[in-house]
């Protein structure tokens, strides 16, 4: 039985055919502001369950975010299936500031750093 392998199928939204997973989820947050595409799988969840349209940008915007979602679950799949072939173990160590953008939006720099950081400061307010 042949293997079928899983095509990120990143060509819709980016100029290039990307085979890891890493480097799609950094061509994600390179294309997008990673705000903005929160805010869009927001909306999105909200309408899922209802039986409302939500109309309030162009279709081809909503292509664009269910492309983006289509990719990001096939890398999800992928680095699920084989676990020991995608882990990466990073240092807790400081980043540079170019990268600054992938942390998620409303942590600050030192809470990224160490998550315990974001339940304590959490409970104290």
């Amino acid at each position: 039985m042949k293997k079928a392998t899983i095509s990120l199928e990143a060509h819709l939204w980016y100029v290039q055919d990307l085979k890891t997973p890493y480097s799609l989820l950094k061509a994600v947050f390179c294309y997008t502001n990673p705000s903005e595409l929160r805010t869009d799988f927001n909306e999105l969840m909200c309408y899922v369950n209802s039986s409302t349209i939500c109309m309030s940008r162009t279709p081809a915007k909503y292509l664009e975010v269910y492309s983006f979602l289509r990719s990001i679950i096939r890398v999800s799949y992928k680095m699920y299936c084989k676990p020991k072939k995608y882990h990466v173990q990073l240092p807790l160590t400081p980043l540079n500031n170019t990268n600054f953008h992938l942390f998620t939006g409303n942590l600050l720099y030192d809470e990224y750093l160490d998550p315990y950081l974001t339940f304590k400061n959490v409970f104290e307010k």
